[in-house]
């Protein structure tokens, strides 16, 4: 980190934030909102919603209470957000950890991150490659999730009529593929879920079939 971004998230005439090698904050207790503003911005994550100050208040209290990384399904079940909320929010674990403010966990606690965040429990997909090709749309639309072995993602329309044409043709390209989706509607919500019922896992079409979704939600 340069010596700018450190100035960038300590604020105007505030003594600079010290961070090591690896990007966390070396003093807890020098944290701040305004730090973590700061940090979010040059992580490119934007404006702190109150899910976001939900979720890194409690890794900070957690931490300076246990001294350690709490699992991530408590925190988010602690505070009635889906699993894959902390890679929405922030884009893993590291992340989040690192906005909290809180110090370098040191390499076995980052693997450990790392594994968490790409939140694919055993047997979610049918085969190495496939898990392969799901982790690249994890990456690449980190609004879906893997909740279990089914693929998820909430789309927000602004109002029904948006909602049900993207439904209408989302639903042309799961006809094609002979691939449907487990969802629901709710006003400009659509609530979406993918697996394959026979197999019980993610599938190469579940794959296809949420890009294809991504693709028909940015026209």
């Amino acid at each position: 980190m340069t010596r700018q971004a450190i100035h960038a998230a300590s604020g105007p005439r505030v003594p600079p934030l010290l961070f090591d090698e690896d990007g966390f904050l070396q003093d807890p207790h020098s944290w701040t909102r305004a730090a973590a503003r700061g940090i979010a911005e040059l992580d490119g994550i934007g404006d702190l919603g109150p899910d976001h100050w939900a979720i890194l208040f409690y890794l900070r209290e957690h931490h300076l209470t246990y001294g350690s990384l709490p699992p991530m399904s408590q925190v988010c079940r602690t505070h009635g957000l889906d699993r894959g909320a902390v890679k929405r929010l922030f884009g893993g674990c590291r992340e989040a950890w690192r906005i909290a403010g809180l110090p370098n966990p040191g390499p076995e606690a980052l693997s450990y991150m790392e594994a968490v965040s790409d939140d694919l429990e055993p047997g979610a997909c049918t085969d190495s490659t496939l898990e392969t090709e799901l982790r690249r749309l994890l990456r690449e639309h980190p609004e879906w999730c893997v909740q279990g072995r089914h693929l998820h993602r909430e789309y927000r329309f602004g109002d029904f009529r948006q909602a049900l044409a993207f439904m209408n043709a989302a639903g042309e390209e799961a006809e094609r593929l002979n691939h449907h989706p487990d969802w629901s509607n709710s006003y400009g919500r659509v609530s979406v879920d993918l697996w394959s019922h026979e197999r019980k896992a993610i599938t190469h079409e579940d794959i296809v079939l949420a890009r294809r979704m991504e693709a028909l939600a940015r026209r």
